[in-house]
């Protein structure tokens, strides 16, 4: 190699080993590259069952009552003592009754720690809510024969009550409810009989009609779900007790002629309701 090649090479080197030592420091002047923060998706806020909500219901109710039937009479207790305990028995038997709901409601929530809810309730329904019962035999001894019919019916009922309920996740609501309940309430019955010789013929009747704003109570439970922001669907079972309707009917006996007395009652009502309903959350 001559030297004019020589002095080539050399000066490549230099140029290769020159440029080698300038980029590290090229590099510590050029920006970082970093990755790119992942985005931060925030949770969704638990639903808040606080506050005013409006609503109604529609649902079923099935009630019963043990009814009380109760004769005096002079004449009967004096000559036929074991007339009056057969026919209060006949009298004195379990009433079923069935019926349909329909109902507005409003209540407000308080919430007083984390998931749980304090609030008051109030509902009015109407209901065709009814039962009847025929009861009919033959009085032992005379063997004359008789029947008994008796009705229990309400048109309407009402209650006020406290809520405390959880939300155990969200969109959730259970919960327990009672207070005082009212109803209104009609308890109607008839006894007919048919005198046949050697008594003279005819008939003996007595009906009555007795209506009543019966007070109670009202325990039960059920679950909330809320459909968005302001929407929810409900169901709630109930158990109500509600106090007797009661009065006197006359029987007009005409062998020989006299009065007899019935006194009825309905017996405590005890109400077992389902209802499923909507409600709107001003919220």
């Amino acid at each position: 190699m001559n030297s004019s090649g020589k002095r080539g090479l050399l000066l490549a080197f230099a140029l290769a080993a020159s440029a080698a030592g300038l980029s590290p420091l090229l590099a510590s002047d050029l920006p970082a590259r970093k990755t790119p923060p992942a985005p931060v998706v925030e949770a969704p806020a638990a639903h808040d069952w606080s506050g005013l909500y409006l609503g109604g219901y529609a649902g079923g109710s099935f009630a019963n009552a043990s009814q009380g039937y109760s004769v005096s009479s002079t004449f009967l207790t004096a000559n036929l003592p074991t007339l009056i305990p057969f026919v209060n028995g006949a009298g004195s038997q379990g009433l079923g009754s069935r019926g349909v709901d329909l109902g507005v409601e409003a209540g407000y929530d308080w919430k007083v720690a984390n998931n749980f809810y304090l609030g008051v309730a109030g509902d009015l329904e109407w209901t065709n809510l009814g039962g009847s019962r025929t009861t009919s035999g033959i009085f032992p001894l005379v063997g004359l024969p008789f029947i008994i019919n008796q009705k229990l019916s309400a048109d309407w009922r009402g209650s006020l009550r406290l809520r405390a309920g959880m939300a155990p996740v969200d969109n959730l609501l259970v919960y327990v409810t009672g207070g005082p309940a009212a109803g209104h309430f009609t308890y109607a019955a008839s006894f007919w009989d048919n005198l046949v010789p050697p008594f003279a013929p005819g008939t003996e009747t007595e009906a009555v009609s007795l209506r009543s704003l019966s007070a109670g109570w009202t325990l039960g439970t059920g679950a909330e779900w809320a459909l968005g922001r302001n929407w929810s669907l409900k169901g709630e079972y109930r158990h109500s007790e509600y106090a007797a309707v009661t009065g006197t009917g006359v029987l007009p006996l005409q062998q020989p002629p006299s009065t007899a007395y019935i006194g009825h009652s309905s017996g405590t009502i005890r109400d077992n309701t389902l209802h499923l309903g909507v409600d709107y959350h001003f919220n």
